[in-house]
């Protein structure tokens, strides 16, 4: 008997909302806001951030006498996997610049260790591809006149007076190198007035005396390293660009070199 009233319950729903008995819910409406729809005001989803590239830059303080040993350590790196302004006037500058990738970092590491040569700083360069960062900043304070060798092989005078002088790091994707970033790093001078007033923009960068022939390129792949420091073994024998880029101004026999690892390069 209560088995036949639950069939009658379910037979008698089941024709109560087939003639329409059952008010069916009308259709949502967007909510309105003095003729704006939610969706018009609604989260959006962002743009992907773009690629960014990150070095590990390492400076080392050495001393001339260890110069020549330093050398032999890096005879296996390469000179010639640079795209260069001009080679020769980047040697005649007195600039050099060699390559690594891998494993050779570590035997470089362990040279300069067995040599006494004083790591004295460390930092994190990340950058947005086309964006250019600074590192081995220098500061010139009054007015000198320097001698330097164009890109055309020109010997040229340049007035560098109350500014900054440091190398600029640039990174790019190169469209004919997948899975490699194109790295470029270049000697440019900023006066202090320009730096301040226009907080390194693009204007302020056009501004800058750029010392073209120090320009140089390399294609890197995450772990490949640049090692960057002075042509000459003997401070007595550097050229003013030289000794101003690399000579530390408290430590007269000592100088800078710079070891940059590629440690991320996010290409899309």
């Amino acid at each position: 008997m209560k088995q036949r009233w639950v069939y009658s319950v379910i037979l008698s729903f089941w024709i109560w909302t087939a003639s329409g008995c059952v008010n069916e819910p009308s259709p949502v409406q967007p909510i309105v806001l003095e003729g704006i729809k939610l969706a018009d005001i609604m989260p959006t989803v962002s743009e992907q951030p773009p690629p960014v590239t990150s070095f590990l830059m390492t400076t080392y303080l050495v001393d001339q006498q260890q110069v020549a040993a330093l050398r032999v350590c890096m005879e296996s790196f390469s000179t010639q996997a640079f795209r260069y302004k001009a080679i020769k006037a980047f040697e005649s500058n007195g600039l050099f610049a060699a390559k690594g990738s891998g494993l050779q970092i570590h035997s470089l590491i362990e040279c300069f260790r067995q040599q006494g040569v004083r790591q004295i700083g460390q930092g994190r360069l990340a950058m947005n591809p086309g964006y250019e960062l600074p590192f081995g900043a220098v500061a010139i304070s009054g007015s000198r006149e320097i001698t330097w060798v164009t890109a055309d092989n020109l010997e040229t005078k340049t007035f560098l007076a109350n500014g900054t002088l440091c190398w600029l790091l640039k990174t790019q994707k190169d469209q004919y190198s997948p899975g490699r970033i194109l790295a470029s790093v270049e000697p440019v001078f900023t006066p202090w007035t320009v730096q301040q007033l226009l907080e390194m923009d693009d204007f302020a960068l056009k501004m800058a005396h750029r010392f073209d022939a120090g320009r140089f390129e390399a294609l890197l792949r995450e772990s490949d390293f640049m090692v960057l420091g002075p042509r000459h073994d003997s401070i007595d024998e550097f050229t003013e660009l030289e000794r101003l880029l690399f000579v530390t101004p408290d430590a007269r026999t000592k100088f800078r070199m710079y070891v940059i690892v590629c440690v991320d390069a996010e290409l899309e």
